[in-house]
């Protein structure tokens, strides 16, 4: 039997094998020097030859070829030390129970290993089982993920478009925003820089504005100062009052602020509600339509001084207030 296709069978190291046989050897070596000693036989030398010539051809036919040199040479002394001691068929008896007790030996590894690699098996089964389980469910969840993403990445991208659409409008508003308060600048440049002025005035001059005027923010302002002709008249009033106290640049501070809220008045109402008088220096003084600044002079001559020009509603065309001169004397 061919101790290397026994090991390719059952899948056992050489090594193995060659310590096993060596193991049977060396007891089949000490049960014939048992025999030895209890033996009266002693052949001749030539008869002993004979014998191990036969033994050795016996092993030979038996075809028990041995990788290992060591094991080789133990049979070979085994055979040429004790070869008197076998009889005719008794060297076959000893080959045949030394095979079957490396036979055994192996079947009895065998079926160990078997039991072991079934145990084992079963065990690999199971990992596998799981390993297989853990992979279909990290397949789908994979699977789940990629569709997610796919998902995630058509929202970014309808996101970006819809993001892309809001950067051009934002773009063009600001644009529009832009020009818009360059424009309301422009407008409102001159109504800022009278409401400005008209706060820094003298406090008993807001005094007089208060109950008419909201002077805290622009937009109140402006609305309650043009709201009627009855603001207007009061406007005039206070910059009259600022012009006999002799505080003219005060008076012309609310002068102005007078004569734009007239603009918007009439810009409100679309038609020219009030005119403004158009007085100037030279014309002939009369009591009806002038007054002047200075009591105590007659009541005739050359306008020398317009201080503050009055107007008229030409709704009634009543004048409401005379322009506030000063004359000279004819």
């Amino acid at each position: 039997m061919d101790n290397d296709v026994l090991c390719g069978e059952i899948k056992i190291d050489k090594s193995i094998l060659r310590q096993i046989i060596k193991e049977e050897l060396y007891k089949l070596t000490s049960d014939i020097d048992n025999n030895i000693l209890n033996s009266n036989v002693v052949d001749n030398e030539d008869k002993s030859t004979i014998k191990c010539i036969k033994y050795s051809s016996n092993i030979e036919n038996k075809k028990i070829y041995l990788d290992d040199d060591s094991i080789q040479c133990l049979i070979n002394n085994l055979v040429n030390k004790h070869s008197q001691f076998f009889d005719r068929g008794d060297e076959n008896m000893s080959i045949k129970e030394f095979i079957i007790k490396i036979v055994d030996k192996l079947v009895e590894l065998t079926n160990d290993y078997r039991i072991d690699i079934e145990n084992k098996e079963k065990k690999f089964n199971v990992t596998i089982d799981t390993l297989d389980c853990n992979i279909e469910r990290l397949k789908k969840e994979l699977s789940d993920e990629k569709s997610r993403s796919t998902a995630l990445v058509n929202e970014k991208n309808e996101l970006k478009k819809i993001c892309d659409g809001l950067y051009s409008d934002k773009s063009e508003l600001t644009s529009q925003v832009e020009k818009l308060e360059i424009e309301l600048n422009n407008t409102c440049k001159e109504v800022k820089q009278i409401f400005k002025s008209v706060k820094k005035i003298d406090s008993k001059y807001k005094a007089e504005l208060d109950p008419y005027i909201r002077l805290n923010k622009l937009e109140p302002f402006i609305v309650s100062s043009a709201i009627n002709i009855d603001a207007l008249d009061k406007i005039w009033r206070v910059a009259k009052l600022a012009a006999k106290n002799n505080e003219l640049e005060t008076s012309e501070i609310i002068r102005k602020y007078f004569e734009y809220m007239v603009k918007l008045f009439n810009e409100a109402k679309n038609e020219k509600v009030v005119t403004i008088d158009d007085v100037n220096e030279g014309e002939f003084y009369n009591i009806h339509d002038f007054e002047c600044i200075d009591p105590n002079k007659s009541y005739g001559g050359i306008v020398s001084k317009v201080y503050l020009p009055g107007f008229i509603n030409n709704y009634n065309h009543k004048r409401i207030e005379k322009s506030l001169v000063d004359i000279k004397e004819n």
